[in-house]
């Protein structure tokens, strides 16, 4: 081997204030890294990953199997988006990044699917991806991609959500309506039913899962339209809203239909426009109403009953009682 491909080693030993040569001893270049080893010990072997991001013809005569990992020789690399850049071979291998995208640190996440995660290419969908097989290099924050589940569901995701936040199928997972499996037909055919025809748009029940938080509407078998949470009706079983009393039917739930001896005593001025059938006999609503003693007095619409009072009044019904009573004691 030549001796130019050679380097002196000095070994120093300090003793008080002075520094003393041992010894002299000749180390192989290649040997220590300082020179490169095509397929061996070069970047493009080191670092395979990164290689590939290697300027093809602005760095000149300089081939990517003379350069090494550390060097600080300052080539040309070319981001996957086409952006151009000039940076040190050791600076681009501890930073790998390109000045110019939106995201300069999106293709550090390059992996080979087939190798580091051998599952998720096993799921790998060759009818709906691009290549029948996973390719060789994948972006894994970015690049989607479809899958196909143990139990045959087709679904598109990135690498980093399968890792990261352990998304699996999302039909399997009920985050995503299939219809025939999951959805609202499926599972719930009574309810599904009544979905109304019309007002829903383009909404319906194979779109929907039984656990949505959609505010939809309904078309009971009395002929009723009424909204309701999907959710509401699967899991805690109500049914329409006018069909159970919870709404108001003129004629048939409203208050003065209800109740209607406690609606006779209903204020004909003080209420404004509102009368007895424009409430629900449940109602939290506060209401005026009149007292047999002929004074007004406000209570709640649910509170109000044909033995329900005005304050006063009631004082002197309950100390008229109370004199009664005494008085029957003294008779006895």
């Amino acid at each position: 081997i030549p001796r130019w491909l050679f380097t002196l080693t000095k070994q120093r030993s300090r003793v008080g204030n002075h520094t003393t040569h041992r010894d002299v001893t000749p180390v192989c270049a290649f040997c220590s890294g300082k020179r490169p080893v095509a397929g061996l010990t070069d970047f493009g072997a080191t670092h395979p990953l990164l290689a590939l991001f290697w300027h093809p013809t602005r760095n000149g005569r300089r081939k990517l199997s003379t350069v090494s990992a550390g060097s600080a020789f300052e080539a040309w690399w070319r981001c996957p988006i086409g952006h151009e850049f000039k940076k040190a071979v050791h600076l681009f291998r501890r930073y790998p990044s390109c000045p110019n995208c939106r995201d300069p640190h999106r293709f550090r996440v390059l992996v080979d699917l087939r190798e580091k995660y051998p599952s998720y290419s096993a799921q790998w969908d060759p009818e709906r991806n691009a290549t029948s097989v996973p390719p060789p290099l994948l972006l894994d924050g970015y690049d989607s991609v479809w899958w196909i589940c143990p139990s045959g569901h087709p679904f598109s995701s990135t690498i980093e959500n399968r890792r990261r936040r352990k998304w699996k199928c999302p039909a399997c997972n009920s985050r995503r309506a299939l219809s025939g499996f999951n959805d609202l037909g499926t599972t719930h055919k009574s309810i599904a039913a009544e979905l109304h025809p019309t007002l829903n748009g383009k909404l319906r029940a194979e779109t929907l899962l039984p656990q949505s938080q959609k505010r939809v509407w309904w078309l009971c078998p009395s002929g009723h339209e009424y909204p309701a949470v999907v959710a509401v009706r699967t899991k805690l079983g109500i049914g329409c809203t006018k069909c159970t009393g919870r709404s108001i039917i003129k004629g048939e739930t409203d208050f003065a239909t209800a109740r209607p001896e406690s609606a006779a005593r209903w204020h004909p001025t003080l209420n404004g426009d509102i009368t007895p059938s424009d409430v629900h006999p449940g109602s939290a609503q506060k209401a005026c109403f009149t007292c047999p003693c002929g004074k007004p007095y406000w209570t709640e619409i649910r509170m109000m009953r044909v033995d329900r009072y005005c304050r006063e009044y009631t004082d002197y019904l309950r100390w008229h009682s109370a004199v009664e009573d005494l008085e029957v004691s003294a008779a006895s």
